[in-house]
């Protein structure tokens, strides 16, 4: 993986400007990825209970400064989704 393009340099091509945004990309779903792993690891754990919060969706926004209805659809949902395969 190549490292990031600091904000502060501008790439002087648009081949290097089109590498810089697919590496990004990358490594945002690799992340993503990532953190849905977790998140389904910690919903089957019930690990919201310890803050007394009814699902894992109410912990994703408080902890993690999502919308409500975001979690629940995107991460949640799609966790549970992944959990079968």
């Amino acid at each position: 993986m190549c490292p990031a393009i600091s904000v502060k340099t501008i790439p002087v091509s648009i081949d290097e400007l089109d590498h810089a945004i697919v590496s990004c990309a990358a490594r945002i779903n690799a992340a993503t990825y990532e953190m849905l792993l977790l998140i389904r690891q910690f919903d089957e754990r019930a690990g919201f209970l310890r803050w007394g919060l009814d699902n894992c969706a109410e912990w994703l926004a408080w902890r993690c400064d999502l919308s409500l209805t975001r979690p629940k659809k995107k991460y949640v949902s799609h966790m549970h989704s992944k959990r079968c395969l």
